[in-house]
Formats: C-alpha cells, structure tokens, sequence
C-alpha cells in the first residue's frame, strides 16, 4: 500500500460512523483497483453529502491528500472546511 493509499483509509476509518459504511467501502474499493484519486474523491463527496463532523485532523489530512496531487475543487474543500468542529485549546487561567 502506498502512502497515499494509507492516508486514504485513514481517513475513511475516521469516517466510520458518520457516513454510511457501504459508502466508504464504495469509496476505499477503488484502490484495489489502482484509483486512488477516485477513492479520495468520491470519499470527500460522500462527507460532504453526509454534512459529516469532522476534526481538525481530519481536515487536516485531507489537505495533505489534496496538495499530494490530488486536489480537490476549491468549492469542495471550502464546503469541507465549515464541517469542522474543533474548538480550539485557550490556555488556562
């Protein structure tokens, strides 16, 4: 498995739960069968549907899939954008 690859399913495994599960077994099948770009692709597009929280983690590990080669439109990546939900850490008093 490739890096990609491996980055791929972890983010679907982050997703497990919040979007259908045959989805992103839809999604991740694509690898086996060399189409990574698709897998990824598809996957972001089922979060999007699904209007599925995500954390900054996540987010974070789409961009890094996304500036690899594999970009996203720049509408998809907004839209992902405001499924974030982390809060950040303010320093205590």
């Amino acid at each position: 498995m490739t890096e990609i690859e491996r980055k791929i399913s972890l983010l679907a495994q982050s997703f497990s739960g919040k979007v259908e599960q045959c989805q992103i077994d839809f999604a991740i099948e694509y690898i086996r069968y060399g189409e990574s770009r698709l897998a990824f692709e598809t996957l972001c597009e089922y979060i999007c549907e699904a209007n599925a929280d995500m954390n900054l983690e996540d987010f974070k590990l789409i961009l890094s899939i996304s500036y690899s080669g594999f970009e996203l439109d720049p509408l998809i990546l907004i839209y992902l954008a405001k499924l974030v939900r982390d809060v950040p850490n303010s320093p205590s008093a």
